[in-house]
């Protein structure tokens, strides 16, 4: 079988995998949870999803962009002092996470010591923010073993396995300790989750990266933050990911703070997990393109190959694209059934949101091919629009409309960036994004 086909389609399977853990994840904690308490859940792991893009500073993709390519063009002094001052960089803003964390710990106690507000009435997100370099150094590593030639590892380090691992703890809570879930109890599990990954990622790291590891820790003492153009590439891609991340919270969080209903929030929540498979199947197909894809646009003859690779991938996904999109309107209410049946009044929001995510996954690669061609500057401003977009727009239809007011909303912002950054890539690049 064609690499080009093998490796995508393997990679599928580990995230369809994935996927399955995590919706049996989420419909435990459906069944197990308030619909509100369910919403505050997903709210608070978009919060940590955001604050773990701070804390990396755009280090995770600058690690597949310049670290791959410094090793792929055998420059290992370069790759030492790029990865030492990786390390560097990471070793302050974990330390900055930690005293966020620290400083909101020491309020919420004085105020719960003052009579003002018990510590347990807090919302979830405020305790997520211990786990923020925990998760953050997952995160890292998962982008080490992809460079370790590790591919199928480190899409199961962030997603199959801590799905599982999840799900696996949280049945010991129910099963020993009580039905009732509590917020000391998912914090609990989320933090013996991401240690248990660390330890696992560091074990599946090849010899190669684990030397440079050693070398580049030693050599971080000494080697300068602002050396090169790092600094200056991570801090436009921390800048493009924040604004990646808030917007694919930002319609939770507007649902949160302004649904007519404290229940919309958990029942746009299950929404969400339900087209997550939507979302993964672009990424699963076009990751082995991702090892490479800063040498291929490096040159016309490169941009010619992945213009090639390209046209193949795509046949794939819009294929894939189609029928699970297709599957999940047929079904929207049975799958929205598996989280409680007062979840079932939310098919219509299921159904407009899985058609505009359809139309997103035609571009789901083009960031990545911005971002590793140079324009981080060009895609930030595109994610500034759609994001005052949303904001301006979702708001008011989320108010009188509630949550299928604002699954409108997000569907067409959606498709419009869509139609957008591939033209854009087409103009800049001479990529056809969508050729098949």
């Amino acid at each position: 079988m064609n690499k080009e086909i093998k490796i995508p389609l393997v990679l599928l399977g580990l995230n369809t995998s994935s996927y399955l853990i995590n919706y049996s994840l989420n419909v435990i904690l459906a069944r197990h949870l308030s619909a509100h308490i369910y919403g505050d859940y997903s709210v608070a792991i978009k919060v940590l999803t955001i604050m773990v893009e701070l804390a990396l500073f755009g280090t995770q993709v600058g690690t597949k962009r310049f670290l791959a390519k410094y090793l792929d063009l055998n420059r290992r002094e370069e790759a030492l002092n790029y990865l030492a001052w990786n390390t560097k960089l990471l070793s302050v803003t974990f330390f900055i996470s930690i005293i966020i964390a620290l400083t909101t710990f020491i309020i919420m106690n004085y105020l719960h010591y003052l009579g003002i507000k018990h510590i347990e009435d807090y919302h979830l997100a405020a305790y997520t923010l211990w786990l923020v370099p925990f998760f953050a150094l997952v995160i890292a590593l998962s982008s080490l073993l992809l460079l370790s030639e590790r591919i199928y590892f480190s899409a199961m380090v962030t997603d199959f396995l801590n799905y599982f691992l999840q799900v696996f703890l949280f049945f010991m809570v129910i099963v020993f300790v009580g039905p009732t879930l509590s917020n000391s109890h998912i914090v609990t599990v989320l933090f013996t989750t991401f240690m248990l990954l660390i330890l696992i990622a560091f074990f599946l790291l090849n010899k190669e990266i684990i030397n440079l590891i050693k070398q580049s820790i030693k050599k971080a003492r000494t080697i300068s933050l602002t050396k090169g153009k790092w600094l200056k590439t991570s801090a436009g891609l921390i800048v493009n990911n924040i604004i990646l991340a808030v917007f694919s919270a930002i319609d939770l969080f507007i649902v949160e703070l302004f649904a007519s209903s404290e229940g919309a929030v958990g029942h746009y929540a299950a929404i969400l997990v339900i087209i997550g498979f939507l979302w993964m199947i672009p990424p699963s197909v076009l990751q082995p393109l991702k090892r490479n894809l800063a040498t291929h646009l490096d040159s016309l003859e490169g941009r010619k190959q992945l213009q090639e690779k390209l046209k193949t991938t795509n046949k794939l996904i819009i294929s894939l694209v189609l029928c699970v999109g297709l599957l999940i309107i047929l079904f929207s209410r049975q799958l929205l059934n598996h989280y409680g049946p007062e979840y079932v009044q939310a098919y219509p929001a299921l159904i407009i949101l899985t058609i505009g995510m359809m139309g997103a996954c035609i571009s789901r690669i083009a960031p990545v091919i911005l971002v590793f061609a140079g324009y981080e500057r060009l895609l930030l401003q595109l994610g500034l629009v759609e994001l005052i977009l949303i904001i301006l727009l979702a708001i008011p239809a989320t108010y009188y409309f509630d949550i299928t007011g604002t699954a409108v909303i997000t569907s067409l912002v959606f498709i419009t960036k869509a139609v957008v950054i591939i033209i854009t890539i087409r103009k800049k690049l001479g990529i056809k994004v969508w050729a098949i």
